[in-house]
């Protein structure tokens, strides 16, 4: 998930054309990817030896909720990727 923000050349490029205050920084991704893959969901979801689209599914689910909690995933969404002047209600 994280890699396909980074690497979607098309979603990138409609950023760069919107007015968006800056682009993300690529560490940030990271940071928030190794927090989340020291969570227990995260780590049961690796030790299952069948990968169902179901587990799968709940794994992203799961990495979305962990997302929505994390204060850096917060700054960068406020910050970096909703247009100039907009906020997200909580």
């Amino acid at each position: 998930m994280i890699q396909g923000l980074v690497k979607n050349k098309l979603l990138i490029k409609k950023f760069e054309k919107s007015d968006f205050a800056q682009p993300v920084d690529k560490d940030h991704f990271r940071t928030i990817y190794f927090e989340f893959v020291k969570e227990e969901p995260y780590n049961i979801f690796l030790s299952k030896d069948t990968k169902t689209m179901m587990k799968i599914l709940k794994c992203c689910w799961n990495y979305l909720g962990f997302c929505r909690k994390s204060e850096l995933f917060n700054e960068i969404i406020e910050g970096s990727v909703l247009p100039i002047g907009k906020t997200i209600n909580h």
